[in-house]
C-alpha cells in the first residue's frame, strides 16, 4: 500500500496527465474542481504503483469498484483532503481514509442513527474508526453503499481490529489528523509506504521512456 501528499501544482498535474490512456482522462474529466481531478490523478498513478505496470488502463465496473483491466488481483483507492492511497493485493481488499471527525459530523451521523446504541456511546476518534471502517468494507465487497446498510454495520460492529467471519480489519491513526481503515479477506501484516509527487512522476517518465525506446 503507498500514500501520496498533493500539492496542486500543475506541472505535477500536466506530467501525470501525458501518461494516461484516453478512458482514464474521460473519467477525470467528470469531476468539476481541479482538486478533485487532482486527487484522482494521484490515485490514478498509485494505482499503477502498486500494482507494478505503469501502462496498466484503470477502469470502473458498474457500481464504481476500481479494477486493472491487465492484471488479476484486487485493487481500493481512497482520496481524502489531500492525501491519496492505493492498495493492490491477491485477495479482496478495501481501504478508506478519513479527516478525524469533529463534533457537528459526529451529530450529524448520530441523527441519522446508523449505528444504533453503539454510535451513541463512542468518543469522536472511535467515530471516525467506525466509518472509515464501514467504508472499507463496502469498498472491499465492490458494492458501494448499495449495499443493505443494516446488514453492513451488524457486520462493520462485530468486529474490533481482529479476523472475524472471514474479514479482517485494521485500523490505525495516520499522520497527525486522520484515520486508516483496511478490510480484508486475510489477514496480513501491511506495508505503508509513502511516496513524493517528484518519485511518483519519475516512474512514469521512465517507464515512458523506455516504451518509446524499444517501440
Amino acid at each position: 500500500m503507498c500514500w501520496i501528499e498533493a500539492s496542486y501544482r500543475l506541472t505535477v498535474y500536466e506530467a501525470l496527465y501525458e501518461s494516461i490512456h484516453e478512458t482514464e482522462g474521460l473519467y477525470l474529466d467528470k469531476y468539476l474542481s481541479f482538486e478533485s481531478r487532482y486527487d484522482s490523478l494521484l490515485g490514478l498513478a498509485l494505482a499503477k504503483y502498486v500494482t507494478g505496470n505503469p501502462f496498466a488502463v484503470l477502469c470502473h465496473d458498474e457500481k464504481g469498484k476500481p479494477y486493472i483491466r491487465e492484471a488479476s488481483g484486487e485493487l481500493s483507492i481512497t482520496h481524502s483532503s489531500g492525501i491519496a492511497a492505493a492498495a493492490w493485493s491477491e485477495w479482496k481488499i478495501g481501504i478508506d481514509l478519513e479527516k478525524n471527525f469533529r463534533k457537528t459530523d459526529v451529530e450529524r451521523l448520530a441523527a441519522a442513527d446508523l449505528f444504533g446504541a453503539e454510535g451513541k456511546a463512542i468518543s469522536l476518534s472511535e467515530w471516525t474508526a467506525l466509518w472509515t471502517k464501514l467504508e472499507a468494507y463496502v469498498k472491499m465487497l465492490g458494492s458501494g453503499f448499495l449495499e443493505d446498510p443494516e446488514l453492513v454495520i451488524a457486520e462493520i460492529t462485530k468486529s474490533k481490529n481482529k479476523k472475524e467471519n472471514n474479514l479482517f480489519f485494521y485500523t490505525v491513526p495516520f499522520k497527525e489528523n486522520m484515520t486508516l481503515s483496511i478490510c480484508s479477506e486475510k489477514a496480513a501484516r501491511y506495508t505503508i509506504q509513502e511516496l513524493s509527487e517528484e518519485e511518483l512522476v519519475n516512474n512514469q517518465l521512465l517507464f515512458k521512456t523506455s516504451q518509446s525506446f524499444f517501440d
